[in-house]
């Protein structure tokens, strides 16, 4: 038969689907056995979960919730994940790419108060760079191979200020212009003071 459209009426009853054919037009079948068309129009369909199939049956799109929480993944040839959406109560949203090998190398969401943020990840998934809005005040850290020593380069209240941390995340040397002054600070890994100029 030529390809057409069907028509569902899709009901609930006793927390199972139940789909009632409501209008068929040029069926055929195809050879996995199940009705196809060119066009099917669902007046409610009600689902856990949702896979999109390329030509080779190969599952390329994902929409399920995991744990309470909506994810939309897009996946490649091969069926590893290269893009995921999310949703959940504590961040909100979030979009996160993965490399050829399923490792996550970007992701963008919001912080616990809701500022934007991005992070980007080296070839073992150590996040290398941030970059985001405290406050709405703007900040990037760069980080070494154990993602902790690095280079913080941020904005407060207006004054610029550049922080080193050592390889256990303690602030080393810090360069700033409070109050438009400049200043220059070394600590030791106790955080005191070594040298302050001017």
């Amino acid at each position: 038969m030529n390809d057409g459209f069907y028509v569902l009426d899709v009901l609930t009853f006793g927390g199972a689907v139940i789909a009632l054919v409501v209008g068929v037009v040029a069926l055929r079948r195809t050879k996995f056995g199940f009705l196809n068309a060119d066009l099917l129009v669902v007046r409610r369909l009600i689902i856990r979960d949702l896979h999109l199939l390329d030509e080779s049956t190969q599952e390329r799109v994902l929409l399920f919730v995991d744990r309470g929480q909506p994810r939309l993944m897009f996946t490649d040839t091969r069926g590893s994940p290269r893009l995921l959406l999310t949703w959940d109560e504590e961040h909100g949203p979030g979009l996160f790419l993965y490399d050829a090998g399923s490792k996550r190398q970007l992701a963008v969401g919001l912080t616990k108060t809701g500022d934007p943020t991005v992070a980007l990840y080296d070839a073992e998934e150590r996040p290398r760079l941030a970059l985001g809005l405290q406050d709405g005040e703007p900040g990037v850290d760069l980080y070494d191979a154990h993602s902790r020593g690095g280079v913080s380069l941020h904005v407060l209240e207006g004054d610029a200020g550049i922080v080193l941390t050592d390889a256990e995340g303690k602030p080393r040397v810090g360069l700033g212009l409070p109050g438009g002054e400049c200043r220059l600070d070394l600590l030791d890994p106790e955080g005191e003071s070594l040298f302050r100029a001017p």
